[in-house]
């Protein structure tokens, strides 16, 4: 672990700031959907399958907790005392 000031480099200050920018360029010229949203598939596959089939179980999970919360609603609702609720 480094201690003390830290001393700013202006040549690794100005290659951080410009090197980005231009391999982006490159790309965009050279891959045709690269930047493009929904283009995960493309790039990896696998990972892309695994996060719909998880995506499609959680909307599935909240969904029927949705539904039941809507058909068995609490016994007893718990608020502050200076609201008025109804107790079922």
């Amino acid at each position: 672990m480094k201690f003390g000031v830290r001393k700013p480099s202006l040549t690794k200050s100005l290659k951080a700031r410009t090197t980005a920018k231009y391999k982006r360029k490159v790309k965009k010229a050279l891959i045709p959907g690269y930047g493009k949203k929904g283009m995960g598939w493309a790039k990896n596959p696998r990972n892309f399958l695994i996060w719909v089939l998880l995506l499609k179980k959680n909307l599935k999970f909240k969904k029927q907790s949705c539904l039941n919360k809507i058909k068995n609603p609490p016994k007893l609702w718990t608020a502050r005392a200076d609201l008025n609720y109804k107790i079922v």
